[in-house]
């Protein structure tokens, strides 16, 4: 139950920082609003807000029934095929509703500017000097220096964990924190003028700022996972560390969001003339940027932080498409592994004894290396944590660690109390049948077994 109301408070995060972020859409700012450059003499137009009260019911009656029907999938079927359906509904189906509003605005900018021959500027000189606003990478260097460290702690101490899922994680992390920071940068550009060296400037001003903000995310982010390191270690029966962690995530997201999107109306941009100036914002739509005379792939999100594809080269169409495949791809997936009966199957012969899922686990123990087989009337008492497995209603399926009684490798059904317990020279196994009868046959039958190869 813990995991999923891990999936639904991810759920309720993302769907309210998206929806923060539609909001945001709606909002004039800097003379645009809905991806329209607005002429000052409209902005307080009646039809303006007209628009802008019907779309904003439109986008939040849109999220609150998805969220609602994506908790009930995710606590009556399985939490992380929610997730994913939740991310593709609004990838593929809430662009319809926004673009209408988007279309609405800018037929109504055009029947009523009073100079029809506006510009619709993109700096192409601006855009070859993108590089400039990147981050350099040794602003970097403490941050990796300390998910290395956290990740040494991990594999060297005496801890339950497997030592690769440490590594596997560290570098996960890391590895994302990178990437993301890399995206976020890399096509935060803004056309503010027909002045290509005052675009130039006015972005480099802006760029270092946003710097500064995804250097200090990344590096709270490594100081966060080293604490989820060290509590795990001291404090493994605990969800202590987990829970700080989440927290601690949640807010440095949230507060990047908000310093990153507040760089955007920076008050150096108060003075820029956009009387008859249409900026590259125009190129958006509600599915992403959409200019084929641009080179770029990835370029800036206008609302909301991160980046967009360019939609309008065959490229972006391509990435768009295999990213709505994958995402679909891996929806079947666990769907099916989620609700997949997991089944255990029992092979003594040739003095091994083979214990198998229908998922993945295997282990295959050689008769000479058992130790002790005992029947237990019921599972070890202690708090359980998972160290690398399967979780499911119905069993538990691979690595854990048992308070007051230390590793196992489990094959359970939780259902069944009897349990086999199978000591050997470099682990312990607990396994068992779906029922206590059959249990206590299987017993029978690896004892003797045990026994008659030893």
């Amino acid at each position: 139950m813990l995991y999923k109301l891990i999936f639904i408070a991810i759920i309720l995060f993302v769907n309210t920082l998206t929806y923060a972020m539609q909001m945001k859409a709606y909002s004039l700012e800097n003379g645009i609003i809905l991806y329209t450059n607005i002429p000052y003499y409209l902005e307080d137009d009646k039809r303006i807000l007209k628009i802008v009260a019907n779309g904003k019911k439109k986008t939040r009656i849109f999220f609150i029934i998805e969220t609602i029907l994506m908790i009930i999938l995710a606590i009556f079927y399985d939490s992380i095929s929610a997730m994913i359906l939740d991310t593709l509904i609004v990838m593929l189906l809430y662009p319809f509703i926004f673009q209408k509003d988007i279309d609405e605005m800018r037929k109504f900018k055009m029947d009523n500017v009073k100079n029809k021959k506006r510009t619709k500027l993109i700096d192409f000189d601006l855009i070859e000097e993108k590089d400039r606003f990147v981050v350099k990478k040794s602003y970097y260097l403490i941050a990796i220096a300390i998910y290395i460290i956290s990740i040494a702690i991990g594999v060297f101490s005496n801890n339950d964990y497997p030592k690769l899922m440490w590594i596997f994680l560290g570098l996960l992390l890391m590895l994302s924190d990178l990437f993301v920071d890399k995206i976020l940068m890399k096509g935060a550009i803004v056309t503010y003028t027909d002045d290509s060296k005052k675009n130039i400037l006015l972005n480099e001003k802006i760029a270092k700022k946003q710097a500064r903000v995804l250097y200090g995310k990344i590096l709270i982010d490594s100081i966060l996972f080293l604490l989820l390191v060290v509590t795990n270690i001291f404090y493994l029966f605990s969800i202590m560390g987990f829970v700080i962690y989440i927290l601690g995530i949640i807010f440095v997201i949230s507060f990047t969001y908000y310093k990153y999107y507040k760089l955007r109306n920076s008050p150096i941009l108060d003075n820029i003339d956009r009387t008859n100036l249409d900026n590259d914002v125009e190129y958006y739509n509600a599915w992403g940027y959409d200019n084929p005379d641009d080179n770029r792939l990835v370029v800036k999100r206008y609302y909301g932080v991160g980046s967009d594809i360019n939609i309008g080269r065959t490229s972006g169409k391509i990435y768009y498409g295999v990213t709505i495949i994958i995402l679909v791809v891996l929806m079947i997936f666990t769907s099916y592994i989620a609700k997949t009966p997991m089944k255990y199957d029992y092979n003594l012969e040739n003095g091994a004894i083979t214990i198998r899922s229908n998922q993945f686990y295997k282990d295959t123990v050689d008769v000479d290396d058992i130790n002790e087989v005992n029947l237990l009337d019921k599972f070890p008492e202690g708090k359980v944590i998972r160290t690398g497995g399967n979780e499911f209603e119905k069993t538990s399926t691979g690595n854990y660690s048992i308070q007051n009684y230390g590793k196992v490798r489990l094959y359970i059904y939780k259902d069944t109390d009897k349990v086999i317990e199978l000591k050997t020279n470099g682990k312990t196994i607990l396994f068992n049948d779906n029922s206590n009868e059959k249990t206590k046959l299987l017993y029978d039958k690896v004892y003797q077994f045990v026994n008659e190869n030893n």
